[in-house]
């Protein structure tokens, strides 16, 4: 007896460290080892506390937003939301992979619309590659104003000048079923682009899209609603830009002249000619813009008329309202 009395405790000691073996062991497991021989944890939680730390050493912008868009996407979810709900899950090492190989290209200030391909605008999933422009969340308001007009109209045709990736077109055709939709750009890579989310969000039937130069366009048929979010910003502020918008998106997409007006009087132009009677232009513009096209309208577009700004959800001019008011 007195034996076992003695024996007891080290059977306890036993049994307390072969348990912290075994939590170790799962540690391991739970783990990865990089290529510098370093191990980071496969967590969730972990790698979002760890890239976000990079990004933000290496001066990437929005680091918090980035890791938790790669993240999502290496979960597979749209929501941001899961990221954290599920901070305790252990990603298999084909997911650990991803995230450490998509971290890599954020490293090199690539845009994370594309670093992952893709860039979710309003219920669309729209596929993005370099150097076509990146739609904003702010121009989802730009949409939400012309549907307005659309339900407060019969309006059958929009034309989406400068169309990008298709944003605004795709989003027009897919919220309201009853209308159809021509998009126009001058850069071959987004008329692509335009063509490849169509044809994904099974909306290639209902849009037609037309490569060509806004001043080189001969419009044939009138039009109830045109949108467009042109280039708008003054030259002298694009050395204000991120760094990776500087080098990874195109440039001409954004550069709007001296006052940046040079591409926004081409769609006034294309506007008062293809609008029909009371036809709507629906313009996303720089702050300083509104005044500016107030006078210009009054003073060389008597075809057109101011009718209204919106403020965007910075509180700032962001989107103008332009009638037709004759033939």
């Amino acid at each position: 007896m007195q034996y076992l009395r003695k024996a007891t405790p080290c059977f306890t000691f036993f049994s307390t460290n072969f348990s912290h073996i075994l939590q170790k062991i799962v540690r391991l497991k739970n783990t990865s080892v990089n290529k510098t021989g370093n191990i980071s944890s496969r967590h969730v939680g972990a790698l979002f506390e760890t890239w976000r730390e990079k990004f933000k050493l290496n001066s990437i912008s929005e680091p918090r937003e980035s890791i938790e868009y790669i993240l999502a996407h290496c979960l597979g979810t749209p929501k941001i939301s899961d990221v954290y709900k599920h901070r305790d899950r252990v990603l298999n090492e084909d997911q650990v992979k991803m995230v450490e190989s998509l971290c890599l290209k954020r490293l090199e200030m690539l845009p994370v619309q594309y670093v992952l391909g893709e860039c979710y605008f309003r219920q669309l999933v729209l596929k993005m590659s370099p150097p076509v422009f990146i739609p904003r969340p702010e121009t989802e308001q730009l949409v939400d104003i012309v549907l307005g007009e659309i339900d407060g109209k019969n309006c059958g045709h929009v034309l989406d000048l400068c169309c990008g990736s298709g944003a605004i077109a795709l989003s027009l055709l897919q919220e309201r079923p009853q209308i159809k939709a021509t998009a126009l750009d001058q850069s071959t890579a987004a008329c692509h682009l335009t063509k490849e989310n169509a044809q994904k969000a099974g909306l290639n039937k209902r849009i037609r899209i037309i490569q060509s130069q806004l001043d080189q366009w001969h419009c044939r048929e009138k039009f109830d609603i045109i949108v467009s979010n042109p280039p708008y910003i003054f030259s002298e502020d694009l050395d204000k830009l991120q760094p990776e918008i500087k080098l990874y998106e195109d440039l001409d997409a954004l550069d709007g002249g001296v006052d940046g007006l040079n591409v926004i009087k081409l769609v006034l132009k294309v506007s008062s000619e293809c609008l029909t009677t009371n036809g709507k232009l629906f313009l996303e513009v720089e702050p300083r813009h509104p005044r500016l096209l107030q006078y210009y309208l009054s003073e060389f577009a008597p075809r057109l008329a101011y009718v209204a700004t919106y403020k965007d959800f910075h509180a700032k001019d962001r989107f103008v309202e332009i009638i037709k008011t004759i033939q």
